[in-house]
């Protein structure tokens, strides 16, 4: 059986290969009303050295580029002649 994740929950995973020093140390997902969104968390340290965890919530990203936005294209109509 598939784990099926319930609403208001979620889970986080300690990121592998981080591409970057800014990259998330955790990534993850969550459901909030039915929408499934991109956790992600990064341990961060107070001035005293208390360390804590850095969360913040994105949009799910599509492998791929794919929820980027395609570069405009010019148009005939455009040119001014």
């Amino acid at each position: 059986m598939a784990y099926e994740m319930k609403d208001m929950s979620g889970s986080l995973f300690r990121e592998q290969e981080k591409k970057s020093e800014k990259s998330p140390d955790y990534t993850g997902k969550v459901k909030i009303d039915g929408k499934e969104l991109r956790l992600a968390g990064w341990i961060k340290q107070t001035k005293s050295g208390d360390s804590y965890l850095s969360l913040a919530l994105s949009e799910p990203r599509v492998s791929g580029g794919q929820n980027e936005a395609p570069p405009a294209k010019a148009s005939h109509d455009d040119i001014p002649f």
